[in-house]
């Protein structure tokens, strides 16, 4: 695939209710740019390939912006005196963007990245690193990825590279009362064909390569074994510091919300979103 980007379908589709979708894939392709493994990328060089997909001026600003503000991105001048921008591993930054898992990779298109049904794209993707011999349903995706049925159907239709592919399973032989069996005691949705019962199954979604296709094995397990490490050391850290300084710390805005609606004592409450903690009921962070 010609002027590949390759990402984390699984952690990019969750940036978009989380709103740092833009920082997610602006950071995605600062490490394709990266040909040469140094870690950095040239300022110059991130603004003129967002530039040639169609990401320019204030535009532009914002999509760095968002992923300097989360540190996926971090500004810094070499000794030569070039601008650059390092840029955050899988796992770290899987951490920041608020995931517990990596998921596969996949490589898709820089423009279907950036243009305007980029989500459809993004979920052919994801689709795209799905086995087909394990058909999943629409409930299961959304319990994966936050993506309500509907929405996924609605992806699907958007994106002209991925059709549906109806799967079915027989079930013996029988007429009306075995499949009236089936749907009362079994909860099984079947139906009779002939003189068969046949089950009907979670579509499986094909995907052309020209769309999206999925990476070979490599560093799925390294990142999720830094996502994961993350993940325990930020829950030890909470355990510890909850009581500190008179503090209270919560992993969701919920939870904090509620408790800071039942404390009658005067006590800051904090919550941690989008890699950093937020004071609720206040602008500041730390």
């Amino acid at each position: 695939m010609a002027a590949g980007v390759k990402i984390n379908p699984q952690v990019l589709i969750k940036t978009i209710k989380n709103k740092n979708h833009r920082a997610a894939r602006v950071w995605y392709l600062a490490k394709s740019l990266d040909i040469q493994g140094m870690n950095h990328v040239a300022q110059g060089v991130l603004k003129d390939a967002l530039k040639a997909h169609g990401i320019g001026g204030s535009h532009a600003r914002r999509f760095i912006g968002e992923a300097v503000r989360l540190r996926l991105l971090i500004p810094a001048r070499l000794r030569t005196g070039e601008k650059v921008f390092f840029y955050l591993s899988w796992g770290r930054g899987a951490f920041i963007l608020g995931v517990q898992e990596v998921g596969k990779f996949s490589l898709v298109a820089a423009d279907n990245l950036f243009c305007k049904g980029w989500r459809s794209f993004a979920w052919a993707a994801f689709e795209s690193t799905l086995k087909e011999d394990a058909p999943k349903s629409q409930t299961t995706k959304e319990r994966i990825t936050g993506i309500t049925p509907r929405t996924q159907r609605s992806y699907l239709a958007r994106c002209k590279g991925a059709r549906r592919v109806r799967q079915y399973a027989w079930r013996g032989r029988g007429g009306e009362e075995k499949v009236e069996g089936f749907k009362k005691y079994k909860n099984i949705h079947v139906f009779a064909w002939r003189d068969k019962v046949i089950q009907r199954l979670p579509n499986i979604v094909v995907v052309e390569r020209g769309v999206a296709e999925t990476c070979k094995k490599g560093r799925k397990a390294k990142a999720q074994k830094v996502l994961s490490n993350l993940l325990n050391e930020f829950s030890c850290n909470v355990a510890r510091d909850k009581e500190y300084l008179g503090k209270l710390f919560y992993q969701g805005r919920e939870g904090a919300c509620k408790a800071a609606r039942e404390l009658n004592e005067d006590r800051e409450v904090f919550y941690w979103g989008a890699g950093r903690w937020h004071l609720v009921g206040g602008e500041v962070a730390i």
